[in-house]
C-alpha cells in the first residue's frame, strides 16, 4: 500500500519546486495584473545560462476554477497577489533596488524570442526583511 501512495505522489513531488535569483528591474511597463519588464542576473544563478538578461512578460491567469475544493488546493498567485508583486516590482525599478525574482515549477515559459519568458502570475513572500517574488505559469 504505502508503494502505491509513493508512485501516485511521485509525479506532485517531481512537478514541485523552483530557484530565485538575485536580479536588477532594467525596464518596467505595466499595469495592475500585467506587466512587461526586463531583469539582470546578478550572480550565476540564471534561469536559462545563455541570457545574462531575460525579458519577461506577465499576463494574469486567474486561480483554476476548481481550486476551491477542499481536496484539491491550487498554489497559483491570486489576482490580489499578482498586483502586489507588480508594485513591488515597479518600486525596485524607480529606486533602482535589487530584487530576489524566482520560479516555482514551469513559472517562467519561453516564448518564441530567445531570452523571453511567460509569466501567469507572481507572488510576493518572504520572512522578516528578506523578500522574493516567484512566478508562476502552469497551475501548481
Amino acid at each position: 500500500m504505502a508503494r502505491i501512495l509513493i508512485i501516485l505522489l511521485f509525479p506532485t513531488l517531481c512537478f514541485a519546486g523552483g530557484d530565485y535569483s538575485e536580479v536588477n528591474i532594467k525596464e518596467f511597463k505595466g499595469g495592475e495584473s500585467s506587466a512587461d519588464f526586463t531583469i539582470e542576473f546578478l550572480n550565476d544563478r540564471k534561469f536559462d545560462e545563455s541570457c545574462d538578461v531575460i525579458k519577461v512578460q506577465l499576463k494574469y491567469m486567474r486561480v483554476p476554477w476548481y481550486s476551491w475544493l477542499p481536496f484539491v488546493h491550487s498554489s497559483h498567485p491570486t489576482s490580489t497577489d499578482t498586483q502586489k508583486s507588480v508594485a513591488y516590482l515597479k518600486s525596485a525599478f524607480e529606486n533602482n533596488e535589487t530584487v530576489n525574482f524566482g520560479y516555482i515549477g514551469y513559472g517562467l515559459k519561453a516564448s518564441d524570442k530567445s531570452c523571453e519568458f511567460i509569466s501567469k502570475g507572481l507572488r510576493l513572500d518572504g520572512i522578516d526583511d528578506f523578500h522574493y517574488i516567484m512566478s508562476f505559469h502552469d497551475p501548481v
